[in-house]
């Protein structure tokens, strides 16, 4: 029995290295190992011609690395949710083709009614954006056109935790009580990028009113992606500026920022 018991310890405790070992293999790696999945599902009914049927396109990552079953099941619900429109995860991965077919049946009532219904394509993108440390940041990106002057498209980036999965917000990152200065390194990165864009025209102009006030639109934004030498911020098309204005990128290198970070946090080592 004392045999067994000695001979169990030891198994536990070898296997549990090798866990550790694991762990630290991932968390070394700049990059975590993932199949992507594609999905491109026309709607036949109302159109012979493919280039004008109505499609739901998808591209998702499968992650194929050895993180704990909780951290995949987080992930992948925040993946379901996104695929179902939900605003909240979801335990079940959905049925790809039932999610098609829910977007067809739209399209095809409002066909009825007007037949000269222009085709909807509706495509949405979760990719691996970056890795550092145990932190993934996935971004989530949809591109939508249901008639109407232009398609309109998003993306936001979320940060996981590879531990379990939980969600890592702006402020597990950044210092809550420097927000000012981080305002005045976004401001002045913005005013370095678009003067040098256009240089012979005001940019000011495509902005909204009241963007820049303390509780603007510009200064609350924390749609961020990380990496170990850039920390960046994302603006959607309409959230600062005219649609003619596009998505703005702010990428700010770390040296710039390092002194905002929130030195307590367990991820501040990585940067």
């Amino acid at each position: 029995n004392t045999l067994f018991i000695v001979t169990s310890i030891c198994f536990v405790n070898l296997i549990s290295c090798q866990r550790n070992e694991l762990s630290n293999k991932i968390i070394d790696s700049q990059s975590i190992d993932f199949e992507t999945k594609k999905f491109d599902i026309a709607d036949n009914k109302y159109q012979t011609d493919p280039a004008l049927q109505s499609h739901f396109t998808l591209e998702y990552p499968m992650i194929k690395d050895d993180i704990s079953e909780i951290a995949l099941q987080n992930i992948n619900a925040y993946i379901a949710g996104f695929i179902l429109d939900s605003e909240t995860p979801v335990k079940e991965f959905p049925n790809i083709q039932k999610q098609a077919d829910k977007l067809f049946n739209e399209y095809g009532e409002l066909y009825s009614e007007f037949p000269r219904t222009s085709t909807w394509i509706v495509d949405k993108q979760i990719k691996v954006a970056s890795k550092l440390g145990p932190l993934l940041c996935l971004s989530f990106s949809e591109s939508s056109y249901k008639g109407g002057a232009h398609p309109n498209s998003n993306t936001f980036y979320k940060i996981f935790d590879l531990s379990d999965g939980h969600l890592v917000s702006m402020y597990d990152i950044i210092d809550s009580t420097k927000l000012i200065e981080l305002n005045t390194i976004r401001l002045q990165t913005l005013k370095d990028q678009k003067n040098k864009i256009l240089k012979e025209e005001d940019w000011k102009s495509y902005m909204f009113e009241n963007v820049f006030e303390p509780k603007g639109s510009f200064n609350i934004n924390n749609n961020l992606k990380v990496s170990k030498d850039t920390i960046e911020f994302y603006y959607n098309s309409y959230e600062i500026a005219a649609y003619a204005f596009g998505p703005t990128e702010l990428k700010i290198p770390v040296n710039k920022i390092k002194s905002l970070l929130l030195k307590s946090s367990h991820y501040y080592q990585y940067f």
